[in-house]
């Protein structure tokens, strides 16, 4: 006998440690895909940004207690522990003692609840504070005892998707049992209020409800905080919805009660569950297109599945008696090292699979045999790697000789529940299979029989997970799973009813080894089911077990029953939420470590819990929020989760969420109700149709005609038979007993039609340029026409002539994305037969909510606000059958035309020729059905509201007043326009609407002159209303008219009497002076900058403002630079005229004052100048002596005599002041660039964008002289010839004063176009008084516009020293900044960054252009800071962060993202050299790490590394399938001379990536010319000759420096953290 043990023990340590496969591998089951699958949108790049905000907002503080002031109530930690404070048990309807049945349906207080109403009206205030204090738009609670709900997305959305789940906790988390159990934060037992005290302890988080359900309700709020924060497009709303009675009822009012109160038609039951009674009938709340709970697992619960629990049974009284024979058996939950409370979860409400398990054996005498056994369990042990224990943790096998036993004890180390089996490990299998191990392959034992047999059924290939769905039960493989969902149709837990002890549970009695088996079903016919129980009981039978139900005969098993399904297996949102979950999972393997494993096993699930999906048909599923793996704690004491778990459930749920709240189709729809004669829309609400995530389908391939097609949809949507207020199952799906019968009575009474806001979602087409879009996008729904297709033929909708159209069209542009359009049709399809298209206008709503007329008669409407009618118009049609389903034809598509995009457009007036005259000097007609949109929120929505906000244009009268008094003309009004290919205005968005100021004009003669119409006609086009001002006498009469007016502008005119400024009359002055019109300009003047009143004066009046400050004049320009000339100040080659003298009349009047100055030597350039001028010389006394020039001999009069005495009067460079054409002009041939702007000017630059101007309208002769500036005044521009063009007094809100006229070319003119005056910035002045006038804060801009947008929208525009327009438009209410840049080659840059700094990009490059350079703005950029194609994710390398933004070069139009894409590295500390240049580098993605979260820093490179580096440049991928990892990257780099290709994988030196990044810039053309010195270093010498060039190359450009040694080092093997910093310093300096 001993020696037989011997031999069999002996086998036992060569035996294969896992039996082989006798059924299918499990590996055959991990390539199963349902027939249904989703492709998500999320991206891992959004997944990432997602992420991060979560992180941001976890709020982990390590250990910490409710009330220690350690940690952020508002955080996602925090506000968990937080909630979970509040007492929210439930007790339910016996409790509460009555139902309520009145409004408000207030839940009772009472003692036997607990004050249960009370309670949760605490709790859930707490809930709303923390909602407002996270900052979401929309907090909404309707009733102060039951649910709050966020929301976040586009309000204008027409769907919604919703998170709803539960505050409360049931009575079996605090019953005395469990009150005994609960430990608080100091470890102590015997606190009554433990459980609603929790706190951190070792990294979980306890107290009731934390798991169940309070902790993830509030994840969801939280998850939804960080999409708001991530800023990413969505195109549904997302809404949160969070309760308080799930998990008890408090009684749900009766169905009379209920209506009684609110208006539900078809409402046939009431919910189940209270809380839905409370959103769904209560308050009639709007219903989700697709929905989830929280309140049970990952990846997604679809329903609830049916239980057969038999016994399996093996009689082991042969072995009665033998060495090794069974002497004991039981199991409980697992044992964990220093964790004293995981016993308690067998005490909440689902049972646990066995995780823990003892067996007792009895050991043979021979000493050798029971170590051989124990050796043997070990060594297998072992090598699956449950052996050895980590230090300070309970081993999760243990085997030991004692007393004359062996005990083998088996840990799994995490408890895992009855209903999931397939995600846990078993801890009775583990030691089933050691035992088979351990008795090796020769025993007689029956203990061998049954363990071989466990382990053959649930172990083969040492692998558990598929075996737990029945992979070797011999159960036909396409049974195993739902072939469309990919449920497990059935699930088996062996021992899995552990529950309400703490004790081992034994299964070995009499000699008998009985195992209980919880199995549970989703399979969805009985036939199917039958085969595979039929197979799953011979399974055992082979093996040799029997088979015992309850109550049944051996063999037999529990009958066939339906499970209910929360949605239909096919329902695309199931697919959807499992493609979220394996997509989040995937795209973070390492934060995902601890569950990650089970992916390949992991699919949609039936099982218990979620259950409030059960009232929301085919729209909702359980998604969440115990992910597999991890422990389930269900209303027991110390219930806990882990902080890392809820952060993992986070971020799921978010990622889950923003999948969910994108378009799988191209469109999406709001349902509404209208009233239109005959028909019944009672039927068109969510709940009483079967509409979910994919109703919508791309119909575009259906389109016969689709030219200019954006996008194309069709729909079935079936009607349910009664609202969706408990599950089906999958036989009433598809049987079709869910729908409305054809011989319902109301059916056939009725012709039913669905009203609906049918939205297309639009995409930019790659082929529409970036222009085009901008003006579609501004069209608002004008630039759509929506058709439908029926039978093949194309029905443009078109709205009846005179009707407006936005009753029946409406376009918004996607608050995150630039690039997305959503334009919609309001449609009314009826439940009939076709009969072409009709329009109707209809009352209707969005918002079902409709209180019984009755209850109102009684009683105030609580939210009267609520269901508010509309009228709408509507495309009426049939839908070609009556046949309880609404269909749409074939194709409803949206196409459009080339629009032209105006922006910042100044409304002035509707013309009687019904044009819109706009921009001071534009006029373009009105289409039919224009549309007018507002951003004012003032309502402006018809071309009627908006004719009356601008009212009728009328110039002011001539009379001098300071009141405009009866005038006709309405508000400013600033609006984009879109044109379309005829001209025709098509649509108006108002971008601002504020008070007209009033501009004072101070005139000139004592009647209006035609000009100073124009002035006052181009101040009312530019925004102000215009008066023409009395003169004053004195500072007071000023002051009391300027009390009544916002602005002033000074004209031109007369002459300055020069007495004013201390001097007399010049012989070139003028004595035609006004002194009633100089005294009264100056006392506005002067009061104007007392009192701050915003002025601009010209021409005249800038003269004047500097003699108001004190200043004086150049009397006459011409003679003042002639005087420059004779005394050398101006070189006489810059004179380009000689100008006439005074009239003889005039030389006459001036002789006593006159000021001589001789000319000794009249330069050459004179005596040719003067042939073409009329130059007149004088002599002595004045007489004219006529021109020196004799044009019959062409020879010169003597200088000399007729000039000794005379003057000279020149102009200077080609500019004219006075005369001519009267505008600065340039000389053919001459450097002048023209007027000159200082950059320190307060005003002008930023009207004029630019250092410099060319050509401006001048008609003066005199002009401030610099010598006697006034006080205060600072000279902001002069023309090349020295003389002042522009003064500021900077002190005041704004103060110009030009020398020129803007205002003679701001309603154009013939003259100012053939010279090339810019009409547009001449107005940019006028607009500049009329903004400052108005109290506008935000200063004017470049290019005919100003900063502008009242109380909403700012809008600056500037042009950079390279002629770069950039306009930044400010959205104060969204916080959204759009920066748009026109490069002077045409290439255009979009940034848009919304609120929480997301942006993103769209650049335009022109066919011409091959390449182009642009810099994105960003906020605080960083080396991390990268832009990523938008499409593919892809980094762009070579995008490099400046203090202005990221630089990057483009050859073609592209949309990208910028963010911050840094990574971290737990050997990379923040203070190292190399730090910065591994973050840019591995943050560019040039190279990444090397795994484990490590960069691996001083490891060495070898040249194929480089090489792919630099492939990684081109935005090339290395290698293909087959290939070595650098095959791509060694050829790309022969190929173009970057190396030779050799030693791909030699280390490589310093000098060898010298040479090979030299060759690499040469193949780029851009190394330049090498001009770097070697010598200054010692070892120079020891360059290689091949590698000289190289090196002074990479020296040159900063690429390698010496080492701190002072050397080259040019043989060292390059580190990681080199080539880091030599990469980066190489991106860096080709960008530059």
């Amino acid at each position: 006998m001993k020696k037989l043990l011997s031999g069999m023990l002996t086998l036992a340590l060569v035996a294969p440690y896992c039996l082989p496969a006798q059924a299918a591998p499990a590996d055959s089951q991990q390539s199963f895909q349902p027939n249904v699958t989703y492709e998500v949108s999320v991206t891992d790049d959004e997944r990432a940004i997602i992420h991060d905000e979560v992180d941001k907002i976890s709020g982990d503080v390590g250990d910490m207690k409710v009330g220690d002031g350690t940690y952020d109530p508002y955080s996602l930690i925090g506000g968990l522990a937080t909630g979970s404070d509040y007492d929210s048990i439930s007790y339910g309807s016996k409790a509460a003692g009555s139902v309520p049945s009145e409004y408000p349906f207030a839940v009772p207080d009472t003692e036997a609840n607990n004050n249960e109403h009370s309670r949760k009206v605490e709790k859930l205030a707490w809930v709303k504070e923390l909602a407002e204090e996270l900052g979401f738009p929309v907090v909404v609670q309707r009733q102060e005892d039951k649910y709050v709900y966020i929301e976040i997305g586009d309000p204008d959305a027409p769907e919604m998707v919703m998170a709803k789940s539960h505050l409360d906790s049931p009575t079996a988390s605090n019953n005395e049992a469990q009150l005994e159990r609960w430990v608080n934060a100091e470890g102590e037992t015997g606190d009554p209020t433990s459980y609603h005290t929790p706190y951190v302890k070792d990294g979980w988080l306890y107290g009731a409800g934390v798991q169940d359900d309070s902790g993830p309700t509030l994840a969801t709020l939280f998850a939804a905080k960080a999409l708001m924060e991530a800023g990413l497009p969505m195109d549904r709303r997302i809404r949160i919805v969070m309760g308080c009675y799930e998990d008890s009822n408090p009684g749900v009012p009766t169905k009379e009660d209920t209506l009684k109160y609110m208006d539900i038609p078809y409402y046939t039951s009431n919910p189940s569950f209270y809380d839905n009674w409370c959103y769904k009938s209560l308050n009639r709340e709007e219903m989700p297109i697709a929905a989830y709970t929280s309140d049970s697992r990952f990846p997604v619960v679809v329903g609830n599945s049916k239980a057969i629990t038999p016994t399996i049974s093996m009689d082991l009284s042969a072995d009665d008696g033998k060495t090794f024979s069974l002497i004991s058996a039981g199991a409980n939950v697992t044992l964990r090292e220093g964790d004293e409370t995981l016993k308690d979860i067998v005490y909440g409400s689902t049972s646990q699979v066995a995780s823990r398990a003892v067996f007792t054996l009895k050991a043979d005498s021979v000493e050798e045999n029971n170590q051989a056994f124990v050796n043997a369990v070990t060594e297998a042990a072992t090598k699956l790697g449950w052996l050895p224990a980590a230090e300070g943790t309970t081993p999760k096998v243990s085997v030991e000789v004692k007393d004359g036993t062996i005990v083998l004890e088996t840990n799994t180390d995490v408890a895992m529940e009855m209903p999931t089996p397939q995600y846990g490990k078993n801890a009775v299998v583990w030691g089933m299979y050691l035992i088979s191990q351990g008795l090796g392959d020769s025993s007689e034992l029956q203990l061998k029989k049954a363990a071989d047999g466990i382990s053959d059924l649930f172990f083969q290939n040492c692998v558990e997970g598929e075996a737990y769905i029945g992979s070797y039960m011999g159960i036909p493989q396409d049974l195993l799973r739902n072939p469309d969902s990919g449920v497990a149709n059935l699930t088996f837990a062996l021992m899995g009813g552990i529950k309400g002890t703490e004790e081992l549970v034994s299964f070995f009695s009499d000699n008998s080894l009985s195992i209980p088996l919880y199995i549970r079903s989703m399979h969805t016919n009985e036939e199917n089911y039958t085969t595979a129980m039929d197979a799953t009981v011979q399974a055992f039978h082979d093996k040799g077990f029997t088979w015992q139900v309850s109550r049944m005969e051996e063999g037999q098993y529990t009958a066939y029953s339906n499970p209910t399904l929360y949605a239909s297996h096919d329902n695309p949102l199931i697919a959807l939420q499992y493609a979220s979950y394996k997509a989040t999972m995937e795209s973070d393997p390492v934060a995902f470590a601890d569950v990650s494993d089970l992916l390949d096993i992991t699919y949609p699930v039936g099982t218990t819990g979620g259950t409030l999906a059960s009232n929301y048909l085919n729209k909702m599923t359980a998604f969440g929020a115990v992910i597999p793996g991890n422990e389930r704690w269900w209303h027991s004491a110390n219930e806990r989760i882990g902080v890392d778990a809820i952060i993992e459930m986070t971020k799921l749920m978010a990622d889950g969420m923003l999948e969910m709240a994108r378009y799988s189709g191209p469109a999406g729809a709001q349902l509404m109700w209208a009233d239109i004669d005959g028909l019944n829309a009672d039927r068109a609400d969510l709940d009483l149709l079967d509409v979910t995530i994919g109703t919508y389908q791309d119909a575009s391939e259906a389109v016969a005609n689709s030219e200019d097609m954006l996008a194309a949809t069709k729909f079935d949507i079936p009607m349910w038979a009664e609202r969706g207020n408990s599950s089906k199952t999958d036989a009433q799906f598809k049987s079709g007993e869910v729908y409305l019968s054809t011989d319902d009575e109301d059916f056939q009474a009725n012709t039913f039609v669905l009203p609906m806001r049918l939205e297309f979602k639009v995409e930019k087409p790659e082929s529409m340029s970036q222009t085009d879009w901008n003006a579609l996008a501004a069209s608002g729904f004008a630039g759509f026409t929506f058709h439908i297709q029926k039978d093949g033929q194309d029905i443009p909708l078109t709205v009846p002539e005179g009707q407006d159209a936005s009753k029946y069209f409406a376009a918004r542009v996607s608050s995150s994305d630039p690039d997305i359009i959503y334009a919609s049709v309001n449609l009314a399809i009826t439940d009939a037969a076709y009969d072409g298209v009709s329009t109707v206008l209809a009352d209707s709503k969005t918002d079902l909510y409709d209180l019984n007329d009755e209850w109102l008669e009684s009683n105030e409407d609580p939210f009267p606000e609520r269901g508010a009618v509309e009228e709408r118009g509507f495309f009426l049609f049939g839908d070609g059958e009556k046949n309880a389903r609404f269909t749409s034809p074939e194709a409803i598509y949206v196409t459009t035309e080339k629009l032209e995009l105006v922006e910042d457009t100044i409304l002035y007036t509707v013309n009687s020729d019904n044009q819109l005259e706009y921009n001071v000097v534009y006029d373009a007609p009105l289409a039919s059905n224009v549309a007018v949109m507002d951003q004012t929120e003032k309502g402006i929505d018809s071309l009627a509201e908006l004719k009356e906000v601008m009212g009728e244009a009328d110039l002011p009268k001539t009379e001098l007043t300071t009141d405009p008094g009866q005038r006709t003309i309405g508000d400013a009004v600033t609006a984009d326009l879109v044109m379309n290919e005829d001209g025709a205005v098509v649509a108006i968005t108002v971008s601002d609407v504020s008070e007209r100021p009033i501009v004072g004009i101070s005139w000139k003669k004592d009647t209006i002159g035609s000009d100073y119409q124009g002035f006052a006609e181009a101040y009312e086009r530019n925004g102000a209303i215009a008066v023409y001002l009395p003169q004053v006498t004195s500072a007071e009469e000023a002051r009391q008219v300027l009390s009544q007016i916002d602005g002033i502008f000074f004209t031109g005119g007369e002459d300055w009497n020069p007495s004013l400024y201390g001097e007399t009359q010049s012989p070139h002055g003028s004595s035609g002076w006004n002194d009633a019109r100089d005294t009264s300009d100056i006392n506005l003047m002067q009061q104007a900058v007392e009192m701050d009143v915003p002025l601009l004066a010209v021409c005249r009046g800038e003269q004047g403002f500097n003699i108001s400050r004190g200043g004086g004049l150049i009397q006459d320009v011409p003679y003042y630079l002639g005087q420059q000339v004779l005394n050398g100040e101006i070189d006489p080659e810059r004179v380009t005229g000689i100008l006439s003298g005074p009239s003889e009349t005039d030389m006459a009047k001036l002789m006593e004052t006159w000021d001589y100055y001789s000319l000794e030597e009249v330069p050459d350039i004179f005596k040719e100048a003067v042939k073409d001028t009329g130059y007149t010389m004088y002599d002595d006394e004045g007489n004219r002596l006529g021109n020196p020039y004799n044009k019959e001999d062409g020879t010169y009069a003597d200088f000399d005599e007729g000039c000794e005495e005379g003057h000279l009067r020149v102009q200077v460079d080609g500019l004219i002041h006075s005369g001519g054409t009267k505008y600065h002009e340039l000389a053919a041939g001459t450097d002048n660039e023209g007027v000159a702007i200082s950059k320190d000017s307060k005003w002008l630059y930023d009207i004029v964008g630019t250092d410099s101007i060319d050509m401006i309208a001048t008609a003066h002769h005199q002009s401030a002289n610099p010598e006697k500036l006034g006080d205060g005044l600072t000279v902001v521009a002069r023309s090349s010839d020295g003389i002042i063009e522009a003064l500021e007094y900077q002190d005041a809100t704004f103060a110009l004063a030009l020398q020129w006229h803007p205002e003679r070319d701001a309603l154009g003119g013939t003259a100012g176009e053939e010279l090339g005056v810019d009409v547009d910035l001449c107005n940019a002045f006028l607009r500049a008084l009329v903004t400052y006038a108005g109290g506008k804060e935000d200063e004017p801009s470049e290019g005919g516009g100003s900063s502008s947008g009242g109380s909403s929208t700012t809008i600056t525009t500037t042009t950079d020293s390279n002629g770069t327009v950039i306009k930044v438009v400010t959205d104060k209410t969204t916080g959204t900044i759009t920066t748009t840049m026109e490069y002077k080659n045409g290439v255009t840059v979009k940034a848009v960054e919304n609120s929480v700094g997301v942006v993103t990009v769209n650049v335009t490059v022109p066919s011409s252009v091959d390449s182009a350079t642009v810099t994105i703005p960003v906020k605080n950029p960083t080396t991390s800071t990268v832009a990523k194609l938008s499409k593919s994710g892809q980094v762009i390398r070579t995008g490099v962060a400046g203090k202005d933004g990221i630089t990057l070069t483009l050859t073609e139009s592209t949309s990208l993202t910028i963010l911050d894409n840094a990574k971290t590295f737990s050997d990379v500390a923040s203070g190292q050299w190399y730090a910065e240049a591994v973050n840019f580098v591995t943050s560019h993605e040039i190279f990444a790490g090397v795994g484990n979260g490590t960069f691996a820093p001083n490891s060495t490179m070898t040249r194929a590394m480089l090489w792919t580096v630099l492939y990684g440049l081109e935005g090339q991928q290395s290698a293909a399938a087959g290939q070595t990892w650098y095959s791509n990257a060694q050829d790309w780099a022969m190929k173009n001379g970057v190396s030779d290709g050799t030693n791909p994988n030699g280390s490589i030196t310093r000098e060898q990536i010298a040479v090979t990044l030299y060759g690499y810039a040469k193949a780029q053309g851009i190394a330049g010319t090498v001009t770097g010195d070697l010598s200054k270093f010692q070892d120079a010498s020891s360059v290689s000759s091949w590698a000289t060039e190289a090196m002074a190359w990479a020296v040159q450009n900063g690429l390698i420096s010496g080492k701190d040694n002072g050397s080259l080092a040019p043989q060292d093997t390059a580190t990681r953290a080199e080539l880091a910093q030599i990469m980066m310093q190489f991106v860096t300096a080709s960008v530059k």
